[in-house]
């Protein structure tokens, strides 16, 4: 088979295409990543912090504008 000028511009048109392709894709795993890290980071933030809301009962029943019993005071939440 005999290649010629025509075959040879669209075989270096493919392959910058691929390469294009290959550096639009790994920008994109890039910026993925990143975006899963802030995920994780405010979700790890919002597990302590919801860890420290029910580690203390009596701040629980404070804030619901109950006295300090010893009885736990049961807060309903929309967000859950």
């Amino acid at each position: 088979m005999i290649e010629t000028s025509g075959d040879q511009a669209t075989r270096e048109n493919a392959l910058q295409f691929l390469d294009e392709m290959e550096s639009r894709h790994d920008f994109l795993l890039n910026e993925l990543d990143k975006l899963n890290a802030s995920i994780e980071t405010v979700l790890s933030e919002y597990t302590k912090s919801r860890q420290g809301a029910d580690a203390s009962p009596a701040a629980t029943e404070i804030a619901a504008g109950g006295e300090m019993t010893g009885e736990t005071v049961e807060l309903s939440s929309d967000h859950d």
